[in-house]
């Protein structure tokens, strides 16, 4: 049984029936799942702590999971954001934006000011989920992202998949129609002999055969035309995406960087941030597990929300106070259970807030109260003037002096856990290239120098056009552009000077 009590406490009853709906309908597949893997994990006498990692990035125990399982449901990308947050951190770079190209989905997140964003409700297949969850936006753009020709006769690149079975053509398994990796593996850009470190071999001949036949030969353009016409519309694609994730926070995309993850990230995007006008690009160490690394930094966190339509007022203290300490009460009882010490506890406290007739609210943080403090009028003071900032920044006006609304009263619980600490980078090469390869690139076929990402030393930086190699991913360097470690081993793309946009720093 799941009550809406429980799982979405807030106003609004079709979002919360929605997510309400969801929750009873993953606890018994979910609930099953983590009985049978705590039994195996007895049998084998394997006794960590287990967790699982919920959509607002934080990490839940097997009886919160099993209980409210609709928290899981952007688990996976969730941690590439927090991941993401920590690169931020690790690399200098409060402002960063965040890609994620697998070969299916192309996820982005926005870190500013060293902090990712939250929003109190998400969409799952056209499901309305009231919940706290990490902001991803995500469209269908990866590696095996299918190309195809309107009856209009209109290029056009995803969302429907290749997958990995049977994958693009140029794996050999059947695929017959081309996607983004034949693409780069027609035009040089990825190694058939190198692909997984060597330990699948592609098909090149193949991969060009079916970009000439499918779309080549349709749109009267030769086969390197057409592979590079694949990627224009697939790079415009994850563009707009970007720019969607940052224009509707009124945001410039030349204030952030940009970071790569995931297998097909490195040959686009470079691309991209020409596309922003963004001058630094940002490589993770091992970029197709940065999710899981993620995962490292979460903590245990808990959600607590309640609704209570209120004036944002002086009037309304007594409320707001009965309210706050209710919930600072209950996520304090669920560290208990969690036996989380006192010293590792932190509590932060939001709202949500409108113009009064708004139909809509933002979520603010309430920075001045914290666990048993006293909610002053100074503080409320300063809570709606975050708000009118806030709303001028997303939204280009505000109404200062306007009677403001508190809808929902949010506390979040948090259970620090330990932290792992970063591997030290050792250089341990000369930046010399390992091999020259032809590569098409601006509409000509190029001799272009091959680097092996683990020999590129601090000292020395490489400058594009190039490619650098390592066993799971690719990144292409393009002219105008340089690449070298950083201290941190995260390699760290810089568009030159005079090459065009923002003079690089």
């Amino acid at each position: 049984m799941s009550l809406s009590s429980d799982v979405s406490p807030e106003i609004r009853e079709f979002e919360r029936s929605s997510t309400t709906a969801l929750n009873a309908l993953l606890v018994p597949v979910v609930a099953r799942y983590l009985d049978r893997l705590s039994a195996r994990m007895r049998e084998a006498r394997f006794d960590p702590h287990l967790y699982l990692v919920q959509s607002n990035g934080g990490l839940a125990t097997p009886e919160v999971a099993g209980a409210q399982p609709v928290r899981l449901l952007l688990s996976g990308p969730s941690g590439g954001a927090m991941a993401v947050t920590q690169l931020a951190a690790d690399v200098g770079e409060p402002n960063l934006v965040g890609v994620d190209m697998g070969g299916t989905s192309f996820d982005v997140c926005v870190v500013r000011d060293g902090a990712s964003s939250v929003i109190t409700e998400g969409d799952i297949d056209g499901l309305p989920v009231r919940l706290p969850m990490m902001e991803i936006r995500t469209v269908g753009a990866g590696g095996g992202s299918i190309a195809w020709i309107d009856p209009g006769g209109a290029l056009h690149v995803g969302p429907r998949s290749a997958g990995a079975s049977p994958g693009p053509v140029a794996y050999g398994q059947g695929g017959e129609e081309p996607a983004v990796t034949d693409a780069n593996v027609a035009l040089g850009r990825i190694d058939p002999e190198y692909f997984l470190g060597g330990a699948m071999r592609l098909d090149h001949a193949a991969a060009e055969r079916a970009i000439a036949g499918k779309i080549g030969a349709p749109l009267g353009l030769s086969m390197p035309a057409a592979a590079e016409g694949m990627l224009s519309v697939a790079n415009a694609n994850m563009a707009a995406a970007i720019k969607l994730s940052l224009f509707e926070k009124g945001l410039d995309p030349r204030d952030f960087a940009l970071a790569s993850s995931g297998g097909a990230g490195g040959l686009h995007a470079i691309a991209l941030a020409e596309e922003m006008s963004m001058d630094r690009v940002v490589f993770p160490r091992d970029p197709g597990t940065l999710s899981a690394y993620g995962i490292l930094f979460s903590d245990i966190t808990h959600d607590l929300a309640r609704s209570r339509l209120v004036p944002a007022e002086a009037d309304s203290l007594p409320v707001l106070q009965d309210l706050l300490d209710g919930l600072m009460a209950d996520g304090a009882g669920l560290l208990d259970r969690d036996a989380i010490a006192p010293d590792d506890r932190n509590f932060a406290v939001a709202a949500d807030m409108r113009y009064r007739g708004q139909a809509f609210e933002l979520l603010v943080p309430w920075r001045d109260v914290e666990s048993g403090a006293k909610i002053s009028t100074a503080a409320l003071d300063r809570l709606i003037g975050d708000f009118h900032d806030q709303h001028l920044r997303q939204f280009a006006y505000n109404e200062p002096g306007g009677p403001v609304e508190i809808v929902t009263l949010r506390v979040t619980a948090i259970g620090r856990l330990p932290k792992p600490r970063l591997r030290a980078f050792e250089s341990r090469g000369t930046s010399s290239p390992k091999a020259h390869r032809r590569i098409y690139l601006d509409g000509d076929w190029r001799e272009t120098p091959v680097y092996d990402r683990h020999a590129l030393s601090l000292d020395a930086s490489v400058a594009g056009p190039a490619v650098v190699e390592e066993e799971y991913t690719t990144i292409l360097v393009a002219d105008g552009w340089s690449i070298a470690p950083g201290t941190t081993g995260d390699l760290i793309a810089r568009r030159q000077s005079g090459a065009g946009g923002r003079e690089a720093e």
